[in-house]
């Protein structure tokens, strides 16, 4: 038996298909408009543009993951950042009058284009190398390693591209009146996994990262502490070197009952215990906005005074002169920090410490905020 469908029935299957007009029958002028996208749709962009997202997808299918010497796999963050990234910078040199079809088709005057592209935005010179990093890995991967050269050949101005570490004494003063016990203990009193993931920090120079996942039984000995490092994956070691970081790694211990366990509560996510810890630190008022300075400032402290232990007088950072402090006992001392806040350059630690002191410590440049 035939069923009829009314007039009311019709419209409403029509409104749950949506548009019928195919991408492909619009005419380019309404394509240009639309910078590329359907009118009424999400969809990706085609012409040039879209042809050229294609071909770098199917570049990052294949190499995506892989690290910068292929000999492992990146995490899914980190992959998921290199993609937006390049298809950012794709997007930007179409812009610029670079339309080309395919990344095999990179040039050296693309990167030029895309340079200037980026310093008329106010790209700051951190980002600018996030960038053209990932471009020279796509250089390998298309086939053509080593075209990038120095990206300092792209910019009008070189200066741009260079990032300033040093740490000077005005930028440090919050982070060297931070009453750091005071601040522990509201940390503990509000939330104890939240205060032992603080403290970690601050004893041992962990990222907060870091700290969270931490797994303080993942070796039988109390005399260090080894875990994967937060960026790049590195492995390190940090001593266990006092008392009160022995008492703070057996507190530790009591959250994490398996060898397996992490300091992530059994019933939380990764992304559940940071945004806790955050939380907390917000209530405590370790924010910049309150204090002047943050939980990532504690692993600063931690680098100073490990600082003074190795060379027997605060960092420039801190006001000291470097005084009888030789050039290459200055370089030992800022290796091995280097190393334990899971660095593998003595230039990161200026942002620690100050400058580098060369026989007599110079005056203090200005602070670029890091993260690392």
């Amino acid at each position: 038996m035939r069923t009829t469908t009314s007039t009311k029935e019709i419209r409403s299957q029509a409104q749950r298909r949506g548009p019928t007009t195919k991408p492909e029958s619009l005419t380019p002028t309404i394509r240009k408009a639309h910078g590329g996208v359907t009118p009424g749709q999400s969809g990706p962009p085609f012409g040039k543009l879209g042809r050229c997202l294609k071909s770098l997808d199917r570049v990052l299918s294949r190499y995506g993951r892989t690290s910068a010497d292929r000999t492992r796999k990146i995490g899914a963050n980190t992959a998921a950042q290199r993609k937006q990234d390049l298809k950012l910078a794709v997007r930007l040199l179409h812009q610029a009058g670079c339309p080309i079809v395919d990344v095999k088709n990179l040039r050296p005057e693309h990167f030029r284009r895309l340079a200037k592209a980026m310093v008329e935005r106010g790209y700051s010179a951190a980002t600018l190398q996030k960038y053209f990093t990932h471009l020279a890995r796509l250089c390998d991967w298309i086939g053509k390693p080593g075209m990038l050269g120095n990206p300092r050949q792209y910019f009008d101005d070189p200066g741009v591209y260079e990032r300033h570490y040093a740490a000077s004494i005005p930028d440090t003063l919050p982070v060297l009146e931070l009453d750091v016990n005071a601040i522990l203990a509201a940390a503990y009193l509000k939330d104890v996994r939240c205060g032992i993931w603080l403290d970690l920090c601050s004893q041992f120079g962990l990222r907060v990262s870091e700290a969270i996942r931490f797994r303080p039984r993942e070796l039988d000995t109390d005399e260090y502490i080894y875990f994967r490092g937060a960026k790049g994956r590195r492995y390190r070691t940090v001593p266990v070197a006092n008392a009160a970081q022995r008492s703070l790694l057996k507190k530790a211990k009591e959250l994490a009952p398996h060898k397996a366990s992490s300091l992530i509560p059994e019933d939380k996510t990764l992304k559940q215990a940071k945004n806790r810890f955050r939380n907390v630190m917000r209530a405590i008022g370790l924010t910049k906005k309150v204090l002047g300075a943050t939980p990532h400032s504690l692993r600063h402290g931690y680098a100073r005074r490990l600082y003074k232990e190795l060379v027997g007088q605060p960092c420039p950072a801190e006001g000291g002169a470097g005084e009888g402090i030789s050039r290459e006992e200055d370089r030992a001392a800022r290796l091995l920090i280097a190393e334990r806040l899971g660095h593998s350059r003595e230039s990161i630690t200026c942002a620690y410490l100050g400058p580098i002191v060369t026989g007599r410590a110079r005056a203090g440049t200005k602070q670029e905020v890091t993260t690392d």
